[in-house]
């Protein structure tokens, strides 16, 4: 397992390196573009047994070339059981193959990718960062495929490297250690090795202590801490399962011996956690027969805590070794909160069980390679999160336990249920649990909501609340942000620093709110918390309502007279809205009937209905004309008829005559 873990470790962050150099989506040649075809097989595939899968989408991809043969397209990927064929193609391309495939959707082809920039956020680095604790002062020990030490991402880190390879020399394998010894703590010595599966360890190096020179968000969770370089990997040239050969493996005995290493190291550095991102066997209980157990429970009693990823066979009732063992810190993988990959769920690949300790991002995750960077997925890339968050809690309070750092970790994590076995686990927040073992307050806000009013401006207030009092000031930023609510009609925008003084417990924030009589939906702004100093924010963004307490609009028809040939009706809103108001109505009397809709715009209260009067309707018992209003949208009918009557004195108008030109006929003629 470890070596096609390995293997597939190595692939993945190849296949990204060449797919994206320095990030990027390399460009399709001409104006083609990269597409992804599927036909939609109905009765052939939708009722086909799981067995003859393979051959109704064999089927359906070998229809797809067959049109697409004669367009010379650039075939990208075929597939085994999907009935799909990704290609590039031009619009004319394009089109001439929909007309010759029939029951085929077309999707660009895109490519999505998550970094560790929004895998740190997920578990509250930035926050952590900007309140000082970045892991300085303490070491992390990865154990793995070596690191490549030069990376420019983790420049001037290892401090101290070593070897063990090859069950020192009695393996079956060969030695990866400098001049094939089958242990070397000689310069070089935990380099990264030099055959595939091996930028593994660099990878999961720059996730724990990464620093990207000139960033702020592009950093391992430590960015500050230094590293340990362990190799304990060792190459096979056969049996390598279904991994091509060669592959890498790595010894219990070699484990054991690198971890004892580490031991010898604690009193020259200030060593926080040990990351071992490998793993055996499954298991559905604790393990604690394994010979590991002894060395992680050394660590342990001079608190260093060996953290181990929980493995990738998708299990809901176990972890792999050494993961199981029950003194180690076994970490499941979640999203790392990019898009497609969300943070509240459980990796599908990642194993779970009710003893799992806890979790982290560990899907999609952009770090470091030997020569550039890519992305990976595993809970080889979840483990060194809680490694490097290791390293921050231990740098405020180096004395701290491995129980009382994972106490903090676990009781303030957010708590994630995998739907497979129902187990809740913690995702760890790194910026809260610092609070929780140092002592820093917790800061929050509530979301607010009030009244908006009918003339002047009145104040909302926020208020921000410690968890304990601080023994010296602290302090952060506030602005108010556009919602549904629009700063300058609705409310006045603020922006400054809020200073909660010692030995107090909240603060507020107070923003004006302005009053109208416009009747409009409830509206929404939010106050936005940033920069935090002696403390740790809990919410960064509550929320504002502007509750509407302005009537619906009450709609009246005026009388009228006619005039001419026409009758002009006036009608009135009680009060402006910020809703168009529709108001159906019909016509009946001396006019021609009809059925239609007036409309309000926004913010009128006035408008004016235009009848014609049909002279022919008129007689001595009619002489008006009638409007009903049916109904309203946005707004109510006190009123719902109106007339338009002629006066007593007046005439009922005149047909009107033709324009034709009459002349008399003469006499005799």
């Amino acid at each position: 397992m470890l070596a096609r873990f390995a293997v597939l470790a190595f692939l993945l962050a190849a296949l990204f390196a060449a797919a994206l150099p320095s990030g990027a989506a390399a460009a399709v040649s001409g104006d083609a573009r990269p597409v992804i075809a599927c036909m939609q097989m109905g009765g052939e595939a939708g009722q086909a047994r799981a067995a003859d899968q393979a051959e109704a989408a064999q089927r359906a991809q070998e229809r797809m070339l067959a049109a697409l043969a004669p367009l010379a397209v650039s075939i990208n990927r075929e597939y085994i059981y999907l009935p799909c064929l990704a290609f590039d193609a031009t619009p004319e391309s394009l089109a001439s193959f929909q007309s010759a495939v029939a029951d085929v959707s077309i999707a660009n082809d895109t490519l999505t990718f998550q970094n560790l920039a929004e895998s740190t956020a997920t578990i509250g680095s930035p926050a952590a960062w900007s309140n000082g604790m970045t892991g300085a002062g303490q070491t992390i020990a990865i154990l793995d495929t070596g690191v490549d030490a030069s990376h420019p991402f983790l420049a001037g880190k290892v401090v101290a490297q070593a070897c063990f390879s090859n069950a020192n020399g009695r393996g079956a394998g060969r030695s990866l250690c400098p001049a094939g010894a089958g242990s070397s703590s000689a310069a070089g010595a935990g380099l990264n090795c030099q055959i595939e599966g091996c930028s593994h360890g660099t990878h999961v190096a720059g996730i724990a202590a990464g620093h990207a020179a000139g960033s702020v968000s592009f950093s391992g969770v430590a960015p500050d801490a230094t590293l340990i370089a362990v190799q304990v990997f060792t190459r096979f040239d056969t049996n390598c399962s279904s991994a091509p050969a060669p592959c890498v493996a790595a010894y219990t005995s070699d484990q054991l011996a690198a971890l004892e290493y580490v031991y010898g190291l604690r009193s020259q550095f200030s060593i926080a956690a040990v990351n071992m991102s490998l793993g055996g066997s499954v298991y559905t209980s604790t393990c604690d027969s394994d010979a590991r157990k002894s060395a992680i429970d050394l660590l342990r009693s001079v608190n260093i805590a060996t953290v181990v990823s929980a493995g990738n066979q998708g299990s809901g009732t176990g972890l792999s070794a050494p993961a199981c063992i029950s003194s180690a810190i076994s970490v499941g993988s979640t999203g790392d909160g990019g898009y497609n990959s969300p943070s509240d769920k459980i990796s599908t690949f990642s194993n779970s069980a009710p003893f799992l300790r806890l979790l982290a991002p560990g899907q999609s995750i952009q770090s470091s390679v030997p020569g550039g960077y890519a992305v990976m997925s595993g809970t080889s890339m979840a483990a060194p999160h809680v490694a490097g968050a290791w390293a921050l809690l231990k740098s405020q309070k180096p004395s701290a336990t491995v129980s009382e750092v994972l106490a903090a970790l676990a009781s303030t994590g957010a708590p994630i249920t995998d739907a497979r076995n129902n187990v809740t686990t913690p995702r760890i927040q790194v910026d809260v649990a610092a609070a929780a073992l140092i002592g820093v307050p917790r800061a929050s806000a509530d979301a607010r909501a009030t009244d908006e009013g009918h003339t002047g401006a009145h104040e909302l207030i926020f208020t921000v609340s410690l968890s304990a009092a601080s023994q010296q000031p602290v302090s952060l930023h506030y602005l108010t942000v556009d919602g549904t609510a629009t700063a300058g009609s609705d409310y006045a925008p603020v922006r400054g620093t809020l200073t909660i003084p010692a030995g107090a417990t909240s603060g507020s924030v107070t923003v004006p709110v302005q009053g109208d009589r416009t009747y409009e939906d409830d509206e929404q702004f939010t106050l936005h918390l940033s920069d935090p100093s002696g403390v740790v924010l809990e919410n960064s963004d509550p929320a504002a309502t502007i509750r509407n307490d302005d009537a619906v609009p009450e709609i009246v028809i005026d009388d009228t007279q006619i005039v001419g040939r026409r009758a002009k009706f006036s009608l009135h809103l009680s009060n402006p809205s910020s809703l168009p108001v529709f108001i159906d109505y019909a016509t009946a009397g001396a006019a021609q009937d009809e059925f239609s809709t007036l409309t309000f715009a926004p913010g009128t209260t006035a408008q004016t209905l235009v009848l014609n009067a049909d002279p022919s309707a008129f007689s001595p018992l009619q002489n008006s004309i009638m409007v009903t209003l049916l109904g309203a949208t946005n707004a109510t009918i006190v009123r719902d008829k109106a007339y338009a009557r002629l006066l007593e004195d007046t005439a009922p108008p005149a047909p009107e005559q033709n324009n034709l030109l009459f002349v008399p006929v003469a006499q005799g003629f």
